[in-house]
């Protein structure tokens, strides 16, 4: 299927769709100035017509028969039965004229009340004529900027939405989008939107169970009904992407005929979470062997586990060390249980209940180290098996954010030699991520210490510690994350201050990346090559097909693989951009592949980890690899060349191939905003 930027221009049906969306959102305020203005024409004109008649007889009320006449008449020619007046004056006929739009216009209010959903039913069966319409059920957060960029592309789109009281409903409908009232997870109304006819299918109902049943009666429908000569994609939002091979594995039973039915899941809070580390967190990431990173996550909820995983995963930079993660919650000890239960090599588990009592081990920040361990049954006996992905405490969360012991403690760890720290709020509440977020960089600043710079030009060299310390500390970036408040987002972006939003909807539901994401095809060429090298008999093709015959549990790492080359190009202060001009300069990469592959092996090790992955002698079942070592002991060992060369290797590949794929890297202008919105 084309993207939405593939296909030609429409710039007529977006015109015809402005204009029914203007005169939609002001049909009331156009219908009373026309009511005012009827009465007003008609009523002057009819008195002004009787006070010159000679056939006005009333000699006691002259003036109150005139009104009398006036009001009466008026009625009579909104109900369209006023007799012609012979030689009627301009008023008299222009109120005439405005009397039947007036009519017009009120009949068409009253069928659209009461007889809309037909009349969005009989549109439905014109469209379905023609097919290659686009079907979103769920009208949320996620499915209204689906429904809009559609609208804004031309696309024809039909909407199944429960809730007949959402307030997005009327603003779809003015957009020109059909609206069906229902449950997604019936077939009838499934039916009811033409599936067969559809071209794609977005199922963002904002429940699982629900979106994988929506999908599966999706492709019973097209088995019986749908033209398998047809190309049908489906997009699925999934909380739990372990869901996904559950969906791919049913869709595949035995019994089902296989309609031509392509699925890709995604999910928004996993994508504003990789976003914010390629291209925010990568701008304060540690840069030399004597800096660590900080991650200081506040919230509560599946986002910060989310955050934190991904973290433990992909932030991986030149300084080659773990990352420490401070995770503020209100319940730390069930946060570390549900944390750890799914990924036991996530952390050595901590709990800290005194905020005075938070300590990070340096030693424990190298990859090497083994002075702090996980839980016994993910221990290795070897001394060189790493054993776990980064170092996290868990601590309660204060009451507010203007508490002076949790203040000084974070200004403690944040401020230690070496440390490059990141606050991220990620509560499930956009106005309390806000609000927390601005009183704690205020109260930062007014109770931990910070110094007027221009007094301290004339001191000493013996303080210059100090003012670097409070530079850093003025700089400190805190993230709020906002998926649904875009006024709030707008606020922060124009305030240009060190609190930055990400995660809006809006910003993260780009069709272009959702429909053919970036990601995805670097991972594709990623597999296709290392298939090759292991099956050197192999075709281009037949590669290509075992990409697509793969489960997103195993498609997972190469993707992860191919969002941390992002990373490694930040770290090299370029970006990847749509191609336009002129050719790819890799200079400053191919200069830095020997960091950027011990990068690449590090984020190789915390994947396998968080995968519950161990270190030892190859085995599948449980799965352990003898690669689970520190870069120097890989480079030491002559029977792990090959293991060595495959981190080289992988970014060669991706080099190769980013031209063929239209991308190309250019150099980061330091000064733009990369979370927030250009304007």
């Amino acid at each position: 299927m084309k993207s939405v930027s593939e296909r030609p221009a429409q710039a007529e049906p977006n015109r015809r769709a402005a204009i029914k969306k203007w005169v939609s959102r002001h049909l009331t305020g156009i219908t009373l100035v026309l009511t005012i203005v009827t009465v007003l024409l008609l009523g002057g004109g009819i008195i002004w017509d009787d006070k010159l008649s000679t056939d006005c007889q009333c000699l006691i009320w002259p003036k109150f028969d005139q009104l009398s006449s006036a009001i009466y008449e008026t009625t009579q020619v909104f109900l369209l039965n006023m007799a012609p007046r012979a030689g009627a004056n301009y008023a008299i006929t222009l109120g005439r004229l405005c009397a039947v739009v007036l009519f017009g216009l009120l009949s068409y209010q009253i069928i659209q009340k009461y007889f809309g959903e037909w009349l969005d039913y009989l549109k439905l069966r014109i469209l379905s004529r023609r097919g290659g319409h686009h079907i979103v059920c769920g009208l949320g957060r996620v499915g209204w900027p689906i429904v809009k960029q559609l609208r804004e592309a031309g696309e024809r789109v039909v909407v199944i939405e429960r809730s007949p009281f959402n307030e997005q409903i009327d603003d779809a409908k003015r957009l020109g989008a059909i609206v069906l009232h229902g449950d997604a997870t019936e077939e009838e109304r499934l039916h009811a939107a033409m599936l067969p006819k559809a071209r794609a299918l977005y199922v963002v109902t904002g429940s699982d169970e629900e979106n994988i049943e929506t999908v599966v009666d999706a492709q019973t429908i097209l088995e019986k009904d749908g033209n398998k000569d047809a190309e049908f994609k489906c997009y699925i939002h999934l909380l739990n992407p372990a869901l996904g091979d559950v969906l791919s594995d049913t869709l595949k039973e035995p019994g089902r005929a296989g309609h031509p039915f392509d699925i890709q899941t995604f999910n928004v809070a996993r994508n504003s979470t990789r976003q914010i580390i390629v291209e925010e967190l990568s701008r304060v990431r540690p840069r030399k062997p004597d800096e660590v990173a900080l991650y200081v996550l506040i919230g509560a909820g599946p986002m910060v586990r989310v955050i934190a995983s991904h973290l433990a995963e992909l932030a991986h930079f030149e300084n080659d060390k773990r990352s420490r993660l401070l995770i503020v919650t209100e319940k730390p000890k069930k946060a570390a249980d549900a944390l750890l239960s799914r990924h036991g090599q996530f952390s050595p588990r901590r709990v800290v209940k005194s905020w005075a009592d938070i300590r990070f081990d340096p030693d424990a920040d190298h990859w090497g180290s083994k002075k702090l361990r996980p839980e016994p049954n993910y221990q290795v006996d070897a001394p060189e098996g790493i054993e776990f992905a980064c170092q996290a405490v868990f601590t309660p969360a204060p009451h507010a954010m203007n508490d002076r012991e949790f203040l000084h403690a974070l200004d403690r760890l944040t401020t230690e030699p070496g440390v490059r720290p990141a606050i991220i709020f990620c509560t499930e509440a956009d106005q309390d991520n806000y609000g927390q977020a601005e009183q704690l960089n205020t109260n930062l600043r007014l109770h931990c210490g910070v110094k007027d710079k221009d007094k301290d030009k004339d001191k000493d060299k013996d303080k210059d510690k100090d003012k670097d310390k409070d530079k850093d500390k003025d700089d400190l970036p805190i993230f709020v994350w906002l998926p649904r408040q875009e006024p709030l987002k707008r606020l922060l972006n124009k305030r240009k201050k060190n609190i930055r939003p990400f995660g809006s909807c809006h910003d993260e539901l780009i069709l272009e990346k959702l429909l053919d994401p970036v990601e995805d095809r670097i991972a594709e060429e990623i597999m296709v090559d290392h298939y090759k090298r292991a099956n050197p008999a192999k075709s281009e093709q037949e590669a290509r097909d075992a990409w697509k015959l793969q489960k997103e549990g195993e498609r997972y790492s190469n993707r992860m693989a191919a969002i941390h080359f992002q990373v490694k190009l930040a770290c090299c202060d370029l970006e990847l951009v749509p191609k336009e001009k002129g050719s790819n300069d890799f200079s400053p990469i191919l200069a830095k592949i020997g960091t950027l592959a011990r990068m690449e092996h590090n984020r190789w090790i915390a994947e396998r980890l968080m995968a519950n992955w161990s270190y030892g002698p190859r085995s599948d079942s449980p799965p352990r690899r003898t690669q689970l070592c520190t870069w120097d002991i890989l480079k030491g060992n002559n029977d792990l060349k090959e293991e060595l060369n495959k981190d080289f290797d992988q970014i060669q590949t991706i080099l190769k191939h980013l031209d063929d794929l239209g991308y190309r890297v250019r150099k980061i202008d330091p000064t733009r905003p990369r979370c927030q919105d250009d304007a």
